[in-house]
């Protein structure tokens, strides 16, 4: 599940032994602590990484949590790279990338 709010970008998978756990991954490590705060123990993989460099094994209660503040605190009426525009150049960037990749599918038929 990916994840793209004022906080950054985190991917979001089941852990891989632990169900109690979700892995949640990132391009940049304080998308990480941005996200779940500065307790969460990030992993660097490094550059060689062959996805997400930053990973963080977090409990899914706690990811839970987070979440429903995130839609609970929502406060903006468009979409959240309005937030980040002027603050984060590359990260809006990315942003509108995404963006306009998937607008491209709403003119294929269903």
């Amino acid at each position: 599940m990916w994840i793209i709010h004022r906080d950054g970008f985190v991917s979001l998978v089941q852990h891989d032994e632990d169900p109690t756990l979700i892995r949640a991954r990132a391009r940049r490590a304080r998308h990480l602590r941005d996200t779940f705060g500065a307790h969460v123990e990030i992993l660097d993989l490094g550059t060689d990484a062959p996805d997400y460099r930053y990973h963080a094994n977090v409990p899914r209660v706690e990811v839970i949590d987070v979440m429903t503040e995130a839609i609970l605190d929502l406060d903006y009426t468009s979409h959240v790279k309005e937030e980040v525009a002027g603050k984060d150049t590359e990260f809006y960037e990315a942003m509108m990338q995404c963006w306009s990749a998937l607008y491209t599918l709403q003119s294929e038929p269903a």
